[in-house]
């Protein structure tokens, strides 16, 4: 059990620790270096961890297969929604606020946008 908290805690604590050491920097000004680091560490770890367990001749413990499926698990689980949330905040999603508070833009439904008119200048009919 307590390889399998390690392994998760390892999977979440590398990408955020790549994330603040190199201040959100981008690979070729796409994806951050978090989000790589994360997905580069956890695919192949979680593939290992599920190749090993289908295996006729097993190497791993139960106890040390499960650490590394946590630890690929968090890992691609944290890289994935580094990458995420980047994207979101390209496009204005959201957007962090000094003072550390977020600020979420809301997206209109189909009757605020009846009402301002935009459904019928778009030519988007609605049934």
């Amino acid at each position: 059990m307590y390889k399998t908290i390690a392994g998760t805690g390892l999977g979440i604590i590398i990408p955020i620790g790549v994330e603040f050491g190199t201040k959100g920097a981008k690979l070729m000004d796409k994806v951050k270096y978090s989000a790589v680091a994360g997905l580069a560490l956890g695919i192949p770890t979680l593939g290992y961890a599920l190749y090993d367990q289908t295996k006729p001749v097993k190497k791993l413990s139960e106890e040390d297969r499960q650490a590394l499926a946590s630890f690929g698990t968090a890992n691609t689980v944290t890289g994935a929604c580094i990458w995420l949330l980047d994207e979101l905040r390209k496009r204005g999603v959201y957007a962090f606020k000094q003072g550390g508070t977020i600020s979420i833009r809301r997206i209109p439904s189909r009757r605020g946008l009846e009402q301002q008119g935009v459904m019928e200048e778009e030519g988007i009919v609605v049934v």
